[in-house]
């Protein structure tokens, strides 16, 4: 009725293989089979040392960029790329190896710290996931974010580093080591939660709270243009609780929100 063609799973679509496990070397084969034809032993022969970076860098960035961005490739595959890159910068032909004088971890590294600049494979794909996590971050009004957001709730599920088992592989990919890298600003406190992320962390005051999943925000109000904080606990304070309590009050003191600014 549609005049639609019937095609079951797995299928590629815009050269991505949709409804196969993507960590699966049989996913890879197209890459793996595109790097193999670029990266041909012959052709060392003819290009210079030079030469062979840049060819090794363009294949790397132009080739797989669009898969690397959506999924983490797999080990063996990692391995077999990095065995066709090494083969031609030392100009091993193909079936054949040859002596590399220098280890792949030194050739990897920057020219400015000896390296020859060739791009880590491994790490380009982790950076290349990040910015996913980077966009569900500043772009969460974006319809694809919230799509996200809906389904797995979002970045705060990221943010704990614990995917729901049920959730996709995609997903569980994406939860890497990303939050190791960067630092939260609170900002006006909407996002950040008092007691469960990582900016104030005090358990035995924690199980006294009865705002446990609050955020930074509702814990508080702006008052005479001083911001006052309202926290609200299950009992009165044990004797071994004091000193907690008194160390966070000193932290509370140099700790206030951003005032949300209202425009003219």
């Amino acid at each position: 009725m549609l005049n639609c063609r019937i095609t079951h799973l797995p299928f590629l679509y815009l050269g991505l293989p949709i409804g196969s496990n993507p960590r699966k070397v049989d996913t890879c084969k197209l890459v793996l089979l595109k790097f193999n034809k670029k990266l041909s032993g012959w052709k060392s022969k003819i290009l210079s040392m030079a030469g062979r970076v840049c060819l090794i860098n363009s294949v790397l960035t132009n080739l797989p960029l669009y898969y690397l961005s959506f999924f983490k490739m797999p080990k063996k595959v990692v391995r077999k790329i990095v065995t066709l890159q090494r083969n031609l910068l030392w100009g091993a032909k193909e079936g054949n190896r040859k002596i590399s004088w220098v280890s792949w971890r030194k050739v990897c590294q920057s020219k400015k710290q000896g390296g020859l600049g060739v791009k880590d494979i491994e790490m380009f794909n982790d950076a290349l996931l990040g910015k996913w996590r980077w966009g569900l971050f500043h772009q969460h009004q974006s319809l694809w974010s919230r799509i996200l957001n809906s389904k797995y709730d979002g970045w705060r599920n990221l943010q704990d580093g614990k995917p729901n088992p049920a959730s996709s592989i995609w997903w569980k990919d994406i939860n890497n080591w990303f939050d190791q890298g960067i630092e939260w600003i609170i900002g006006q406190g909407e996002h950040t939660r008092f007691w469960l992320d990582p900016w104030c962390k005090f358990p035995r005051l924690f199980l006294n709270s009865i705002q446990q999943n609050n955020t930074i925000a509702s814990m508080g109000a702006w008052v005479d243009n001083g911001w006052k904080w309202d926290l609200l606990w299950r009992r009165e304070w044990f004797g071994r609780e004091i000193q907690n309590w008194e160390e966070l009050q000193q932290l509370l003191q140099m700790t206030v929100p951003q005032k949300e600014v209202v425009p003219t």
